[in-house]
This record gives structure tokens, sequence and C-alpha cells, in this order.
């Protein structure tokens, strides 16, 4: 059983008498074991943190914090890069298109991500498949928007290629689109993956469960900069 002093225990520092030095001595060993009082643990003690929450210092104060808090004060100190941040999959074929111009391109798929300022971006359409009814040139192209609104063939373009079949018959090749991409500000990044005939002809991009077409958005990191020498 514990007990409570009703009144405050006056001892003298040199005890005289046997009683007298067995309660100092109690009451010196608790006060040796027991925590000074503390305003940073006072502020701790005062926090009401829900399950799976953390404690962070904040602006000068001890804050209860949810994991996803946490989490984006860690990728905003974080230099290095997060991997893949977003990917765009589809395993069926485009709807084919006579267009022959990038301007009139036939939509295949988006993709989405937010970005952070000044951390460089890695953007990848990886081995597309398309295919020609006819021998001749197919044309794939990644455009994007900034602002969240929805990319269209005739938005910014990010990278562009041109590819050729050279046999009738519908035959399937791969092409692979990649680009970089460091924003000014924090932004949401849409990119839009479309393909066209370049030359007269019927085109579209193929795809199934085994080879899909995807848009990959990955995070690379702090933009170092340009470090490289043009000859």
């Amino acid at each position: 059983m514990s007990r409570r002093f009703a009144q405050s225990i006056l001892l003298p520092a040199a005890p005289t008498v046997a009683l007298e030095a067995a309660t100092k001595g109690y009451v010196d060993a608790g006060d040796a074991a027991s925590q000074p009082l503390d305003v940073d643990l006072t502020a701790i003690a005062a926090l009401s943190p829900s399950d799976d929450s953390v404690m962070q210092r904040k602006a000068g104060s001890w804050a209860a914090r949810t994991i996803a808090q946490l989490v984006t004060d860690l990728v905003a100190a974080w230099t290095g890069g997060l991997g893949v941040i977003a990917r765009g999959r589809r395993t069926t074929s485009s709807t084919t298109t006579t267009a022959t111009s990038a301007g009139t391109a036939q939509k295949v798929l988006e993709a989405s991500a937010t970005l952070k300022t000044g951390r460089l971006s890695r953007i990848t359409a990886p081995n597309v498949g398309y295919h020609r009814t006819t021998a001749g040139r197919v044309g794939l192209q990644l455009t994007y928007t900034t602002n969240n609104t929805t990319p269209g063939v005739t938005s910014t373009q990010l990278n562009w290629t041109q590819a050729q079949t050279y046999d009738a018959g519908d035959p399937v090749y791969g092409a692979t689109l990649s680009a970089t991409y460091t924003p000014a500000s924090n932004q949401t990044l849409r990119v839009l993956l479309s393909v066209w005939s370049v030359t007269t002809g019927t085109s579209g991009t193929y795809a199934d469960a085994g080879w899909p077409t995807e848009i990959v958005i990955e995070d690379l990191g702090v933009d170092p900069g340009n470090t490289g020498t043009s000859f």
C-alpha cells in the first residue's frame, strides 16, 4: 500500500535521530529516481495521439503526426530518388487511325503524378507495340499538361518518335519513348500517349496481358542540373 503525506515533511540537513535519518533516506532515494520537471516532457505528455501516430518536432513544438504527414516531410528532405511514383497500364490494343499528323493522333493511354519543385523525373513508355495494315511509318508521342487539366494530342510535346514497318499483313513492332522533366513548382503532371499514321495507311498500338502498353513515371531525386560537357 502506498502512503501520501498530508503535509510537507521538514527534515534537517543532518538528521540527529534514527527516525529522521531513515525518513530522509527514503525521500532522497525517491528524489534521485524521479525526473525533474521538463517543458519538453510536459508538452509530450499533453499530446493526444491516435493509433499509429508518431511524434515529430514541428515549428518549435512537439506534435503528434500521422505516418502520411511524416512521409511528406521525409520526401521533401530526401535528395535521393523515390523510384516509380506512378504507372498507367493498358492491356488492349488501341483504336486504329488513318490520321497522318500528330495533331489528329489517336489517344491511347494517360498517366499522372504529383511532382515536387526541383526533383528530376523520368517518363517512359517502354516497348510500345505498334502496327500497320501496310508497310510504312507510325508516329508515337507523349504530350503533357502541368495544371491537372486533361492532356490532348496537341498539348505540349514531351517526346515523339517515328517508327517503320517493313512488311504488309499488319506485323507488330515495339518502340520506346523516354524523356526527363524537372518542374519549376509543385504540380500535377498528366501525360498522354497517342499514335498516328505518318504515311497513308491504318495504324494503332497493340497490347495484351503479356505485352501491355505502359507509361511509367519515376522520381530520380533532386535535379543536379547540367553537369555534362558538349562537343
